[in-house]
């Protein structure tokens, strides 16, 4: 299963090049900061959009994290800001572990991470409006297979 992951388009993020993308994917994935815009998505292309909620969104009854499964991997969402992701990435990796998640996807820190932790990996699509680090703006594609996993960083300009 392909996945279109995106994080942190705070209104100003290509949502027509997002769009795009997410068409030629399986499922879209927003981690936040740009709730409106994952609504926008929606409308936009044709595949399901499945949303956590970041510290910069309203309205803030939205579930700040999910639990997934796919292809057997059983896949934590969440914005990041509440595990501390910009200091360290133990405490999302160790909330990850008690939800028996083994993969998280997260946003908030507006850089690419990969983060190969043993049993548990972590992936970062970045900002698709804007990075900390000067890279440019991205979003994530993710392959899942059974025990299998591509990543890799799409850049949005």
């Amino acid at each position: 299963m392909r996945l279109l992951v995106v994080s942190d388009t705070h209104g100003e993020a290509p949502l027509p090049k997002i769009a795009e993308l997410g068409a030629a994917c399986d499922l879209v994935i927003h981690l936040g900061d740009g709730f409106s815009d994952g609504q926008k998505l929606v409308l936009m292309q044709p595949n399901p959009v499945i949303q956590v909620l970041g510290n910069a969104d309203l309205p803030l009854s939205v579930v700040p994290e999910k639990i997934i499964e796919i292809e057997g991997w059983t896949i934590l969402l969440t914005h990041g800001h509440l595990y501390g992701v910009k200091r360290s990435l133990v405490d999302l990796i160790g909330r990850a572990e008690d939800m028996d998640a083994n993969l998280v996807l997260f946003g908030h820190i507006h850089r690419r991470v990969w983060e190969d932790a043993g049993r548990i990996k972590a992936f970062c699509p970045s900002s698709a409006a804007y990075s900390y680090d000067g890279t440019p703006p991205s979003v994530g594609i993710l392959d899942l297979k059974p025990g299998e996993i591509h990543y890799e960083w799409i850049t949005l300009n």
